[in-house]
């Protein structure tokens, strides 16, 4: 007995508005396949509208750690890259553009809305700015800003997109001598195509933590004043939406051996801890900006029972994902120095170390940058 044949039927007409709020919930990966469907859905799906809502519906299950890797001295210039996704547990494939690396020093300056903003240079102070979207591929660049790199004694960069908004900036920080007594600031915005602004902060502040944090288009930089620079004493940031700085002294009760920011609950933290013998303390305030006049430390938390390395990583939800490079080998004639880099998750509740990921290279090598990225269908090129 044969099989009977197929019945077609008409399948039920979804409504416009039921279809949008499913893709805004959906992964960037698949809204992008939806883009394909028609012209209408392309255009509605590349609305400020839908990248933001969507942006962030997924910012905090499409997170990955970028952790770039290369050669003595240890400044910001990587050679390699790495790519772990801390929600899923797993490795991904980068793939850097070509274009990026027909330069061969890159610095990651920093990832907003799925876009990673890479500071590259051939050597001397030929330097270019490329912006990328690993998940759609695109990219863009960009020229650095216009100033002889090759003479600054302080140079910090910070790169993001302003709130709602599909404009994204870029702000060099930079001092042209060390006896300068102030610093001077260049911004490109995507807008202008270029480097179109620039101004002079009249600040205490001497030297710049060349790690940023962005936040609805604030570039937040730890900041240090005095000879010895031994604990930093400010918070700088820096207004790209208003071209504004402004910034806020550190309390001496929140101070420890170690500080860092990061990026902590979709907002900005500061970190101070210590492990000194048994005394393990590990304190995280949240800051939250007051009008743009000042900030306001309002949340604290303490972990007392765990000890991490002096360069924390991520704090993700209980978490903590940190990352280590460990020397090995017994540097003989014919011997390569061993460089492995370990990623380990802390957790806080359960008061245990878990290993996530070892990759070794047969060369020396230093760790770098640690840059926090989420997917979205941002286009760098808008």
């Amino acid at each position: 007995m044969s099989d009977p044949p197929p019945r077609n039927f008409d399948l039920p007409h979804i409504e416009d508005d039921l279809l949008w709020k499913i893709l805004v919930k959906a992964e960037p990966k698949v809204a992008a396949r939806c883009q394909l469907l028609s012209t209408a859905w392309n255009f509605k799906l590349q609305s400020s509208l839908f990248l933001m809502e969507n942006f962030h519906a997924n910012r905090n299950r499409t997170r990955s750690l970028i952790i770039g890797m290369g050669h003595p001295p240890t400044d910001n210039v990587s050679h390699y890259f790495v790519r772990y996704d801390v929600d899923r547990n797993e490795q991904l494939t980068i793939v850097v553009p070509i274009s990026i690396w027909r330069y061969q020093n890159h610095s990651v300056v920093g990832s907003d809305h799925g876009v990673i903003c890479i500071r590259s240079s051939a050597g001397g102070g030929r330097s270019r700015i490329f912006l990328w979207n690993p998940l759609t591929s695109k990219d863009q660049l960009l020229p650095d800003d216009p100033h002889g790199h090759c003479s600054f004694s302080t140079s910090v960069y910070g790169f993001g997109y302003l709130v709602d908004s599909k404009e994204h900036k870029i702000v060099h920080i930079f001092k042209c001598d060390h006896t300068d007594k102030n610093f001077r600031w260049s911004l490109y915005d995507s807008f202008g195509k270029g480097w179109n602004n620039k101004g002079v902060i009249n600040s205490a502040i001497e030297k710049l933590d060349p790690k940023s944090v962005v936040l609805n288009g604030c570039v937040h930089w730890l900041g240090w004043v005095g000879v010895l620079q031994l604990e930093p004493s400010h918070i700088g940031i820096f207004d790209m939406q208003k071209m504004k700085w402004f910034e806020a002294e550190i309390p001496e009760g929140v101070k420890k051996t170690y500080h860092t920011l990061v990026a902590y609950n979709n907002g900005v933290g500061f970190v101070s801890y210590q492990n000194c013998g048994l005394r393990r303390n590990i304190h995280i305030w949240q800051l939250v900006q007051q009008g743009g006049v000042g900030i306001n430390w309002v949340k604290m938390i303490n972990v007392g029972t765990l000890a991490i390395p002096l360069s924390p990583t991520v704090f993700i939800d209980n978490d903590i994902i940190s990352v280590l490079e460990c020397r090995g080998g017994f540097a003989a004639a014919n011997d390569a120095n061993t460089i492995d880099l370990l990623i380990t998750i802390l957790k806080r509740n359960a008061i245990s170390v878990r290993q996530l990921l070892h990759n070794s290279w047969q060369e020396e090598l230093c760790l770098k940058t640690k840059t926090m990225h989420s997917e979205s269908l941002y286009d760098p090129r808008t």
